[in-house]
Order: structure tokens, then sequence, then C-alpha cells
């Protein structure tokens, strides 16, 4: 493994293995690295305002697409953005049960990568 990109899935496995472990906070500092350098930034505030704001974000976003439209949307072919994808997906658990209230801006990244790069199998 050369590149930061040949390393995902072992890092992957590894914030994997933090959870499982219960070392929720290692592991949330370690995903939420990766996810930088993924170019995917999850927000450290865990005000309601802020989350309302990203609540609204999204829901701009989901407001020019009919359910039809959902269904029928486009694939996300961005190898990086699918390995986001799976790093939030696996962060949910650990957020929830170390950070409930931040576990929401997750959730709303997961709404975002998929309205702006195309629904994964983890959508």
């Amino acid at each position: 493994a050369r590149s930061f990109h040949d390393k995902l899935n072992v890092m992957y496995i590894t914030v994997s293995a933090l959870s499982f472990a219960a070392k929720l906070p290692e592991s949330i500092e370690k995903g939420t690295w990766i996810l930088s350098q993924l170019g995917e930034d999850i927000p450290v505030s865990s005000l309601d305002s802020d989350i309302q704001m990203h609540v609204v974000q999204t829901r701009l976003m989901l407001n020019q697409f009919q359910d039809s439209d959902l269904l029928n949307y486009e694939v996300m072919t961005d190898r990086s953005k699918m390995m986001a994808m799976r790093f939030l997906a696996m962060l949910e658990t650990s957020f929830m049960m170390a950070k409930p209230s931040s576990q929401a801006f997750v959730t709303i990244k997961m709404v975002q990568l998929s309205i702006s790069h195309g629904m994964s199998r983890i959508s």
C-alpha cells in the first residue's frame, strides 16, 4: 500500500475494530480524520442551531427532487466518496453511543453525499 487510497480498506478495519472494542472516542477521532482526508468534514459543533442549519441545507437540496427522481437517481461512481460513505455508515453507531448530539451530522453528510455524487448501496 503506497498511497492513502491504497490504505483505506485497512484503515476501515482499524476504525471498525476500535468501535467494536468500545474505544468509541478513538474510533470517532480516527474516522473523522480519515473522512477529512477524503474531503468530507463532520462539524464538531453540537448546537441545535448548527444542526438545524445543516438540516435546512439538506432539505433545500432535496426539494429539487420528486420521490421518483430519487428512486432512479444516478449511481455513485467516485471511489473516494463511496469509501467516505462506508466510513460514515460505520461511524453512525459510534457517534450515537459516544456523541449523540453530533450523530445527526453523520446522517446529514450521508444524505448530502448521495445527492451530490449519486446513490450507493449504503445510501
